[in-house]
C-alpha cells in the first residue's frame, strides 16, 4: 500500500481542475406575461421563460413585472405592497406582550388583538 500512495498523490495532482458554472437565472411567465415564478440553475425547458439577470432575481418585484415580446417590462406606478402586522383590529386574539402567542377565547388571561396592514 504504500508503494501505491506516491503514485495515488501523484494522479490526483494530474486531474484537470473543474470549473464552476454561473447559473441561468429565469422568469417563468404565463401567456398575458405576467409572471409566475423565478429560478437559477440548469432546468429542463417547461413553460415561457426568459433569462434575466442575478440583481433582478435576487430582488423581484412581481406586481410590476411583465414580459412582452419576448423582453421583461416593468410598469410603472405599481406600488409593492408589504403586509406587517400591528396592534388593533380584531383578527387575531394573542396573550398580551407576545403577538406571537395566539389564543382563543376561552383563555383567561390578558389579551391584545392585531391584523395586518398594508404599506
Amino acid at each position: 500500500m504504500n508503494n501505491e500512495l506516491p503514485a495515488l498523490i501523484e494522479a490526483f495532482g494530474n486531474l484537470p481542475a473543474v470549473e464552476s458554472a454561473t447559473p441561468e437565472y429565469r422568469l417563468y411567465y404565463n401567456d398575458d406575461g405576467s409572471p409566475l415564478s423565478m429560478s437559477s440553475g440548469d432546468f429542463p425547458e417547461s413553460g415561457k421563460y426568459i433569462q434575466i439577470s442575478k440583481e433582478i432575481y435576487d430582488r423581484p418585484n412581481y406586481a410590476a413585472m411583465r414580459v412582452v415580446d419576448g423582453k421583461l417590462t416593468f410598469i410603472e406606478n405599481v406600488l409593492y405592497h408589504q403586509r406587517s402586522l400591528q396592534k388593533g383590529g380584531d383578527r387575531f386574539r394573542t396573550v398580551k406582550g407576545h403577538a406571537n402567542i395566539l389564543v382563543d377565547e376561552t383563555y383567561q388571561g390578558e389579551t391584545e388583538t392585531y391584523d395586518f396592514k398594508n404599506h
